[in-house]
């Protein structure tokens, strides 16, 4: 058995343990957050989402900087949540770019071998002089 004065000091020890892990929680949990957030905005740039999708990803990256900036004042809970949106805009961006691609090469698919139809030019009507 252990002495009374063993369990207190281990029963410490355990709970500083606890409160140092707890502790260590919040900026682990929003830089990981982070980093997703940044992974997901590269894979988009890869499929040119900046370009098919720009409202998506430039949302993504104004959320992933407002991340870093809460990140840096210690707001680790605000941190994780706006890295969160900024991941599911840049999915959702890629989807979008995926889908105007897709459209895209249907749209050539449809003109190939087609020509166009031009409109016809209107000839303008001359007006008469006006005789007083």
């Amino acid at each position: 058995m252990l002495s009374f004065r063993a369990r207190t000091c281990l029963l410490s020890l355990l709970l500083c343990l606890f409160v140092g892990v707890a502790a260590g929680c919040g900026p682990v949990t929003a830089s990981t957050a982070v980093g997703k957030a940044e992974a997901a905005i590269k894979q988009a740039e890869q499929v040119k989402a900046h370009e098919l999708a720009p409202y998506s990803y430039w949302l993504a990256v104004s959320y992933l900087e407002k991340a870093k900036l809460t990140e840096g004042y210690s707001e680790f809970s605000a941190s994780d949540d706006f890295a969160m949106q900024a991941t599911q805009y840049a999915l959702s961006c890629m989807d979008e770019a995926q889908q105007a691609l897709e459209r895209q090469k249907l749209l050539e698919m449809n003109t190939q071998g087609r020509s166009m139809p031009q409109k016809k030019k209107r000839r303008k009507k001359r007006r008469k002089p006006v005789t007083p």
